[in-house]
């Protein structure tokens, strides 16, 4: 079953084939499931092929080993093999509501705090300013956001666009850090 993409991102042509291809991989590798148990091996791993032969025309062929079990007992060691994957992703295992981030990214919980770095150059000329997150704590912390107004409409509405060095509430719709929104400014003690 391949679950559609339902997300309010703006995902780029490059990211939509890239989750295609995802889903299309593991449309494959849940084609074929079942298990397949012999004496124990320990060159069976998870994550690579085995070849079965001799089981029908069906089943003969390279499968994905998606779990491996071995069992010790009474002195006989036995191996089991799980072939293929659930055709479920992790997330949809709970029928309650869509994933956040559409499962195509790990989601952000929460607000969070920005910094304003940038307030003009948007590599992609949609009027975003560029914040830093301080809680990544890595080189890569600076994100292009978008900046929500009270008024915006098509060649004119209001704004109060905050001052480089201003912290800034910065949320993502769908909980999808590539979609991130600046929400507002905050006083601050430190500034």
């Amino acid at each position: 079953m391949i679950t559609p993409c339902k997300t309010a991102s703006l995902l780029s042509s490059d990211a939509l084939t890239s989750w295609a291809n995802g889903q299309q991989v593991k449309a494959m590798l849940s084609k074929v499931r079942g298990s397949v148990t012999f004496q124990g091996n320990a060159s069976a791993v998870i994550n690579s092929l085995i070849e079965l032969a001799g089981v029908g025309e069906r089943y003969n062929g390279t499968h994905y080993i998606g779990a491996i079990h071995h069992n010790i007992e009474k002195g006989q060691w036995v191996t089991t093999a799980e072939l293929g994957l659930s055709p479920m992703w992790s997330a949809e295992h709970r029928d309650i509501g869509a994933p956040p981030a559409a499962g195509y990214l790990p989601p952000v919980d929460g607000l969070q705090i920005g910094v304003v770095t940038k307030l003009n150059e948007d590599p992609d000329s949609n009027y975003r300013i560029q914040i830093k997150i301080p809680t990544l704590n890595s080189e890569s912390n600076l994100i292009w956001a978008r900046l929500a107004t009270w008024y915006a409409s098509a060649g004119f509405g209001s704004f109060f666009i905050p001052e480089v060095g201003d912290e800034v509430i910065v949320g993502c719709l769908n909980q999808d850090p590539g979609n991130p929104i600046v929400l507002g400014s905050v006083y601050s003690s430190k500034k």
